[in-house]
């Protein structure tokens, strides 16, 4: 099964299923999703209760979408704004950490501290060594761990800023 949010090209890759609001076989085609927002559309169908993972995985789809840089409208920024809520208090021990190791005070969290905090360390651990880490990360449920990796995440996104400032 993939999933994905992107322009489809006009061959479609071989899957027992192919998930994307681009398809030119939608009935109708709801293009402002993030890639999570696809997956996340994908597992309530099969679940069938939509508004029990929100409850659940609402801070995921708040990172995924912002870090996406999508527009905040529809069901975008109803998803969002939910995420945000739980993101003043997070309940994943990754996340949490994540944001002690670069300061986030616990509180409102905004668009902005995902985008220009949360977000690009995410990102630098799959530019600057492997995508595991985030996962991992994300994933944690013992402190020790998730601060340990939330620093070196840290530590990647910080190697990745001198590079680019290197190359400017």
């Amino acid at each position: 099964v993939i999933t994905d949010h992107h322009e489809c090209k006009s061959e479609l890759p071989q899957a027992a299923a192919l998930v994307d609001p681009h398809r030119k076989d939608q009935p109708q085609p709801v293009t402002e999703l993030a890639g999570v927002g696809v997956a996340f559309k994908l597992a309530a169908a099969i679940e069938g209760d939509q508004e029990k993972l929100l409850d659940q995985y609402c801070d995921f789809l708040c990172l995924g979408t912002v870090a996406d840089v999508m527009p905040l409208t529809g069901e975008n920024r109803t998803m969002v704004a939910r995420g945000l809520r739980a993101l003043a208090n997070p309940k994943r021990v990754g996340i949490a950490a994540l944001m002690a190791e670069c300061a986030v005070q616990k509180g409102p969290v905004t668009a902005g501290t995902i985008g220009y905090t949360l977000a690009p360390r995410i990102n630098a651990a799959g530019r600057m060594e492997t995508g595991r880490l985030a996962v991992d990360l994300l994933k944690s449920t013992e402190l020790a761990e998730a601060m340990a990796i939330g620093e070196k995440i840290n530590a990647n996104n910080n190697e990745r800023k001198n590079i680019d400032k290197e190359i400017t």
